[in-house]
C-alpha cells in the first residue's frame, strides 16, 4: 500500500498537527459534532484516492474546512478498515494546518463522550515523516 506522508517542505510540517481519532460515529456525524463544539464548518469534500500494491483503488472520505480569515485548514479523513491491524483502532485522522491553540482543541476533543481516544501523531527522530498526508493535502481552494 502506498503510504500517505507529511513532507517537511520549507518548514510546513511545523505548521501541521495530525490527530489520530477513535470514534464509532460516522464521519458526517463526527464532522457535525466538531462543527458544533468548535464553530468550524467542516463539509464533505472530494475523497482521497490511492492505488495499493494490488492495483486496487482505495478511497478515503474527507470533510474539510478552510478559514479564509485565519488561513487555517482542517481535514477530517476517515481511515480505511483495510489497513494493517495496528491501525484499525484509528477511525479518523484530523489534520490541522496553521491552527492556533491545538492543545486546547485536543483537550476538548478528549472530553467529548463520542470520542474514545485521541492522540497527536509526531515524527520520530529516526523518521522525519509521519504516515498520513502529503503536504499540501489539496491544491485547489476549498
Amino acid at each position: 500500500m502506498k503510504k500517505l506522508m507529511i513532507d517537511a517542505v520549507d518548514g510546513a510540517a511545523e505548521q501541521i498537527t495530525i490527530l489520530a481519532v477513535t470514534s464509532y460515529e460516522p464521519i458526517y456525524r463526527l464532522a457535525w459534532l466538531f462543527n458544533q463544539q468548535f464553530g468550524w464548518n467542516l463539509a464533505e469534500s472530494d475523497a482521497l484516492s490511492f492505488m495499493n500494491e494490488s492495483n486496487d483503488i482505495q478511497h478515503f472520505p474527507v470533510f474539510a474546512w478552510n478559514d479564509a480569515e485565519s488561513g487555517a485548514n482542517l481535514y477530517l479523513v476517515q481511515h480505511s478498515e483495510e489497513q494493517d491491524t495496528l491501525m484499525r483502532i484509528v477511525n479518523y485522522w484530523l489534520r490541522f494546518e496553521n491552527v492556533e491553540n491545538v492543545t486546547d482543541i485536543v483537550q476538548k476533543i478528549k472530553e467529548m463522550v463520542e470520542i474514545m481516544h485521541v492522540q497527536e501523531m509526531k515524527p520520530t527522530p529516526q523518521n522525519k515523516k509521519t504516515v498520513i498526508f502529503r503536504y499540501p493535502l489539496y491544491q485547489n481552494n476549498l
